[in-house]
């Protein structure tokens, strides 16, 4: 048969050599089987055994699988699953079971159809830098399944250490003996709050999450917050607490309930990835059965789990003289709430916001700001003044890139007893006996770690940093800043505008700055050429013989002065009111600038 295209005989060759491609293909296909198959706790009774790849995963150059396979115990009936770890150019004889395999992860009760024998493990994540986590199930006797237990193992030590809170026996342990976390049945929970949420573990192998307390009850009693470690198995326990100095139940219900919450926010996230914190919430109980107020906040080191409250806040004191425990009221109000807001941050790690001021009151008398800056772990408080009924007024409006915050306070008069800021963690430098106020007065500040906060009045300025700014530009003082731009690094580069009054008592918008700008010097020299023009033209003009002067000045402007004779002008300034302490808005007064 011959026509068109290829013929049959043309056809054997191709087809030919398409079988013997094919059989050669098959032949070099191989089959490796990884997990545990051929000993009897994997093998039921007709002989099945069952495996799975969960992850695939290069560290250093070496690939690894990671899976699980069934558990039989020779029966039929499914045991629950071992998890494993296997060097793929090793092969399956480098196989090595993770997750915990004690008596108290084995169901040693029951008969073989109510799971006798049962032992499950998962592994819940594995990472690119070579660390592992996952779970195992606990068991105890009498009981069914008596709760979850966390673990965390590395390529390079695959033994699986236990994280999370649970009640240790060992008192070296950060967590002490007891049932915090232990119910009446033996139950413990914890859970790592895993990638899909917000936390992944880090390239140093760091984790997060939550263990549930019972105080050794069936009741569930709120939540721990935890950081530990995939490498060390280490387990910090963080949030506040009354390990942490909680002596008067701020945080604890009338029942037993303590509530740690993460931040699981973006600025959550910022803070674990990038500045090696976490942040988080503690709910405030202070000894009744529902929350009471807004939660206090906190931040911790991922590192040591060291913790810190975010604000300001009533500490107890021991008086040196009658020795009495003393808890101040200056942040509390009188049915106990403490109300602290996070306004700000940025992306350094520097964050800030305000603690409401009750002084034991009802009702707030105003707010203090506050600064925290996590790198250095250190808290920055602003009172730089507080009236005679203890009201007070401070308020941070931004802070730099490089960390110069700008804000706003009321100064009142007369000035507070010293004491009145012993709680305080931060006392302005400036000494406000400068200022003569009848009224009390709205002024700018600045803070940064170097030079400290400052009121940008110069009054009070003499000897800072600050105050050629206010001298070179005229400026009396500024009650507000808008903008800050330039570099605290470069002084010479940097202008700060806001709003304020000059020498002679004129409100207007001021942009301060050390140098001027390079117009400014063209306009001045393009001033001094013009009076120098002038000068040289009427020293060549002779002058009438009876030319008048006017009255109460002198003829000739130099080495005069404009007010020789003349009593100096008082300057008066608008002020802002004692209150309201409503965000900018300040109803203006006068007062007296007392000035040589």
């Amino acid at each position: 048969m011959s026509g068109r295209g290829i013929t049959i005989s043309g056809w054997i060759p191709a087809i030919a050599f398409i079988l013997f491609t094919f059989t050669v293909s098959v032949q070099a296909v191989t089959t490796t089987e990884y997990g545990f198959f051929d000993a009897p706790e994997f093998v039921s009774s007709n002989g099945t055994s069952a495996s799975n790849l969960q992850y695939t995963v290069t560290v250093g150059g070496i690939t690894y699988l990671a899976g699980y396979s069934t558990r039989y115990n020779g029966n039929d009936l499914p045991k629950g699953q071992a998890t494993w770890l296997v060097n793929r150019v090793a092969g399956n004889g480098s196989i090595i079971r993770l997750g915990l395999t004690g008596d108290e992860f084995t169901k040693n009760y029951g008969n073989v159809f109510e799971g006798y024998g049962s032992q499950a493990s998962s592994i819940s994540g594995f990472t690119d830098t070579g660390y592992l986590y996952g779970t195992s199930t606990e068991y105890h006797q009498g009981s069914g399944n008596n709760g979850t237990a966390l673990w965390v193992a590395t390529v390079t030590n695959p033994v699986a250490k236990r994280i999370g809170l649970y009640d240790y026996t060992d008192p070296a342990d950060e967590t002490p003996a007891g049932n915090e976390f232990t119910s009446n049945l033996g139950n413990h929970q914890s859970q790592v709050i895993s990638s899909a949420v917000v936390f992944s573990i880090t390239a140093d192998g760091w984790l997060t999450g939550y263990s549930t307390r019972y105080n050794g009850t069936a009741l569930t009693l709120g939540q721990a917050a935890w950081v530990a470690n995939a490498a060390t198995g280490i387990t910090h326990r963080i949030g506040l607490s009354v390990a942490d100095g909680d002596t008067s139940g701020e945080f604890t219900a009338d029942n037993g309930t303590l509530t740690t919450t993460l931040d699981t926010t973006a600025l959550g996230k910022q803070a674990w990835n990038n500045w090696g914190a976490l942040l988080g919430t503690t709910a405030r109980y202070t000894g009744s059965a529902a929350p009471n107020g807004p939660a206090a906040l906190w931040v911790a080191r991922v590192a040591t789990g060291t913790t810190a409250r975010l604000g300001l806040h009533d500490a107890p004191y021991v008086d040196t003289i009658s020795g009495s425990t003393i808890t101040p009221q200056t942040y509390t109000s009188e049915s106990g709430v403490n109300d602290t807001a996070l306004t700000g941050h940025t992306d350094s790690g520097l964050l800030w916001g305000r603690t409401l001021v009750y002084n034991g009151g009802t009702t707030s008398a105003g707010q203090t700001a506050w600064l925290f800056d996590i790198a250095a772990f250190t808290p920055v408080a602003f009172n730089f003044s507080t009236g005679a009924e203890g009201e007070t007024f401070s308020q941070i409006d931004g802070v730099t890139a490089d960390g110069l915050a700008f804000g706003r306070a009321t100064i009142f008069a007369p000035q507070p007893d010293p004491d009145a800021s012993a709680f305080n963690l931060f006392s302005a430098l400036d000494d406000l006996s400068g200022l003569d106020l009848t009224l009390s007065a709205t002024r700018a500040f600045l803070w940064d770690a170097d030079h400290g906060a400052h009121l940008l009045d110069a009054a009070v300025l003499d000897g800072t940093v600050w105050q050629d700014f206010l001298a070179r530009n005229d400026c009396a003082y500024l009650t507000d800043i808008t903008a800050i731009t330039g570099s605290l690094d470069d002084l010479d580069s940097l202008n700060i505008f806001g709003t304020g009054y000059d020498l002679l008592g004129g409100l207007r918008q001021f942009e301060l700055q050390l140098i001027p700008e390079p117009s400014t010097w063209t306009l001045l020299a393009a001033g001094l050429g013009l009076l120098l023009i002038l000068s040289v033209r009427r020293n060549n003009s002779p002058a009438p013989a009876n030319s008048p002067s006017v009255k109460g000045w002198p003829r000739s402007g130099r080495g005069s002065s404009a007010f020789v004779g003349k009593q100096r002008p008082t300057l008066n300034y608008p002020v802002a009111p004692r209150h309201p302490f409503t965000e900018g808005e300040f109803v203006s007064n006068r007062y007296k600038l007392n000035k040589p």
